[in-house]
């Protein structure tokens, strides 16, 4: 009875030790995972292109907290014209596009590959005459494609119909999947010529963007300038007035999501430091029971000329094993989770730094929760302790 005790006392410490440091690296593993796969889709996509827009990707709010849309209802939607505007006169970008968006079909004309940067996997893109002329041809979406080949085939050099017009599809993007950054859904878009899809549709009502990208000696900074410039030249706006277009780079929410995992990061050490705190009195409550149990073996070892740093040093390793079990058991529920749940954004990766930060932190614990019993158990007097 008393043997199962022991078993069922050392379990429940060992129990919140594991919790702990698998709330710890759990939250640690997840946010780098999600870091991880943000920072490849930016470098995927572009983090320095520009997006001239009409309203701001960063909320504009007022002293309650209210987004005031008022200030953006009346703004004037960015044209094709804008955007030759700024393709002819820019010294700094290297390249410029021009899209519209309605529903899932995307007008696009200029650096179109800039707005839509999936490889194609089968087919070619638009040259710039179909651009231009706007010419009825068009690319799909992987998910797109699936439905046509399901009911009509093969649907590369087919018709198919957008709108009130029929259009032929030359190219079929690769399968993208959900994306942490994208701007267009891949899979389910029929991208089309600008002028073509301004021909189905009032173009006027659809989200507008101009997307540039720097040139190598000009960086962020320079091309944000020079654009603001030629927007304010191109709509005749006076020196006093404020913008009536936005600037948008997706820097904004790559410093909006640091900010949010730091604070997943401080609850995750909350909620795994009080965990472990309770592992830790488990874990001394352990070892003051051991150094109880073997005091006459404790007085054994210092008759026969044992040290105090030789017993200090044994009820040190035997609590901080204990604890680096508890701690290797959460290591290795989190890597079980990261194996069992699927994520169709995010791949979970747990890394060795996160590992190693799992058996340290269990190792730390281990260590202050035996010190007080290893202490106790080096200073016993060893007559005492053999007669006790």
């Amino acid at each position: 009875m008393d043997l199962s005790r022991d078993w069922f006392r050392t379990l429940l410490s060992l129990l919140g030790v594991c919790i702990g440091v698998f709330s710890i690296v759990a939250v640690f593993t997840c946010v780098d995972s999600l870091k991880a796969t943000i920072r490849s889709a930016f470098e995927n996509f572009g983090a320095d292109i520009l997006f001239v827009e009409r309203e701001p990707l960063e909320p504009d709010l007022n002293e309650d907290g209210v987004f005031r849309w008022w200030n953006y209802i009346g703004r004037p939607q960015v044209t094709e014209d804008e955007y030759r505007y700024l393709r002819d006169n820019s010294t700094q970008a290297d390249k410029v596009a021009y899209s519209v968006s309605f529903s899932d079909v995307v007008g696009v004309c200029g650096d179109w590959d800039m707005t839509v940067q999936t490889p194609i996997a089968a087919g070619r893109g638009f040259s710039g005459a179909e651009l231009e002329r706007g010419t009825p041809v068009a690319v799909i979406g992987d998910a797109v494609r699936k439905r046509i080949l399901e009911e009509a085939g093969d649907p590369l050099g087919r018709n198919i119909r957008i709108g009130d017009a029929f259009f032929t599809v030359i190219g079929i993007f690769e399968k993208r999947g959900s994306n942490a950054v994208s701007t267009i859904d891949v899979d389910n878009a029929r991208v089309i010529p600008y002028r073509a899809a301004a021909a189905l549709c009032d173009v006027s009502s659809a989200r507008a963007s101009i997307s540039l990208s720097p040139k190598a000696s000009a960086g962020e900074d320079g091309l944000l300038f020079e654009v603001r410039s030629l927007m304010r030249q191109v709509r005749r706006l006076q020196p006093s007035a404020d913008d009536d277009f936005a600037l948008n780079r997706f820097s904004f929410i790559l410093g909006e999501l640091t900010e949010i995992f730091d604070m997943v990061n401080t609850l995750g050490w909350i909620i795994g430091i009080f965990s472990l705190l309770v592992g830790c009195f488990g874990v001394a409550n352990i070892m003051f029971v051991s150094v109880q149990e073997r005091i006459r073996e404790i007085g054994i070892q210092k008759a026969l000329g044992a040290r105090r740093s030789r017993i200090f040093a044994q009820f040190l390793q035997e609590a901080s094993l204990l604890s680096v079990l508890g701690g290797g058991a959460g290591v290795l529920l989190v890597w079980l989770v990261t194996l069992a749940v699927p994520s169709p954004v995010v791949e979970l990766h747990l890394s060795a730094a996160n590992v190693l930060l799992g058996f340290g932190i269990s190792l730390a614990t281990g260590i202050i929760a035996g010190l007080a019993p290893a202490v106790r158990a080096s200073r016993l007097n060893p007559v005492d302790a053999i007669n006790s």
